[in-house]
């Protein structure tokens, strides 16, 4: 879940996108498998993943990262708490630093229901095709189980690619608000 994480830090996109919900998917099946078997067959193919999805990712050089690894997240400087509406505010035009925002924000006692409420209200606004909703379930889920050590890192990575009010609104949200007005007109 850290290594797929990591991947939207270092190079947000498709790729990443993809390792994360394929990560949730083999997580959410270990939970549920009655079997130790099945539990750890399932366990070695999520790891194994992982290096196809880096290698896609980033390719074979280290250079084609961006972003820093998952275990070096910074805080932004700073005694206050980032408001949630300042980071999804900035999201579209820095989204680094709004993962740093977020995860300020997490260190600092903010509430990952309240995080997850905003972001989720968001993809229902602003989310325009079926990767925006099951990135943002396996997001929510995935920070759902975290420990609270990883909390922050994993609210942070999300940050990544997650929509932001500056962000254009659905389509089927434009064309839903006109329906509505020529009725209520």
């Amino acid at each position: 879940i850290l290594a797929a994480n990591e991947l939207v830090l270092r190079r947000p996109g498709i790729g990443a996108l993809h390792a994360i919900t394929a990560s949730n998917s083999h997580h959410y099946a270990f939970r549920v498998a009655a079997q130790d078997t099945t539990r750890l067959l399932l366990l070695l193919q999520a790891a194994a993943w992982i290096p196809m999805f880096r290698g896609r990712v980033l390719g074979s050089g280290s250079s084609a990262a961006q972003g820093p690894r998952i275990d070096a997240m910074e805080p932004v400087s700073g005694d206050e708490r980032p408001a949630l509406d300042e980071v999804f505010d900035e999201i579209a035009e820095d989204r680094m630093g709004s993962a740093r925002k977020v995860f300020t924000f997490a260190r600092q006692g903010g509430s990952p229901r309240a995080f997850m409420d905003t972001a989720r209200h968001l993809v229902f606004e602003k989310g325009n095709d079926a990767h925006d909703y099951k990135f943002s379930a396996a997001a929510f889920e995935e920070i759902i189980h975290a420990g609270e050590a990883w909390r922050p890192h994993l609210m942070a990575a999300s940050a990544m690619l997650f929509k932001g009010t500056a962000h254009r609104d659905s389509p089927l949200l434009d064309q839903t608000r006109q329906a509505l007005e020529r009725l209520t007109s």
